[in-house]
């Protein structure tokens, strides 16, 4: 199963505003209605910003590197 990103989050929250059950809406957009459960507790509770994608990558410096392969 892939990663859904925003845009797919905040749809399943808006589909479940005027009525459609978790179910229903976590169906048509593939995911688990657990899923979909969170998603409208984060949303609700003010915490939107964890909706966000979170798929960055990383780069480190050289120095912080080895500084790692030191430590």
């Amino acid at each position: 199963m892939r990663k859904r990103n925003t845009e797919e989050r905040i749809r399943a929250i808006e589909m479940h505003k005027p009525g459609i059950p978790r179910r229903r809406s976590a169906e048509e957009l593939g995911v688990s209605p657990d899923s979909v459960k969170t998603w409208i507790s984060l949303y609700k509770s003010g915490q939107k910003d964890l909706l966000d994608d979170t798929r960055k990558k990383r780069t480190y410096s050289k120095a912080v590197k080895l500084e790692a392969v030191s430590a």
